[in-house]
């Protein structure tokens, strides 16, 4: 009988994180529940749950980069509107 290794024990385990093909760093909080990790930082920076109308917008661009500094808490239209001007701009 083979016992599959899963989770911490498997090989391949690399600390619950892992990152989307967008650039996020996903945190695998269980087996069933994950979280992208610059929301998490930015609700317990806040004290509170975000809700879905709020996005956690990257202010140097880089999606992996999720220091308290480096995030900003928006509304979807407003980083819609940010990313557009960027587009412009270059």
């Amino acid at each position: 009988n083979i016992r599959w290794l899963r989770g911490q024990d498997s090989p391949n385990w690399k600390g619950g994180r892992e990152i989307t093909k967008a650039g996020y760093v996903r945190l695998w909080i269980s087996r069933t529940e994950r979280v992208l990790e610059h929301r998490k930082v930015m609700e317990d920076h806040l004290g509170r749950k975000l809700n879905q109308s709020e996005v956690v917008h990257h202010i140097n661009g880089n999606n992996a980069d999720n220091r308290i500094e480096n995030l900003e808490l928006t509304t979807y239209s407003e980083d819609i509107r940010r990313h557009q001007l960027a587009r412009y701009k270059q």
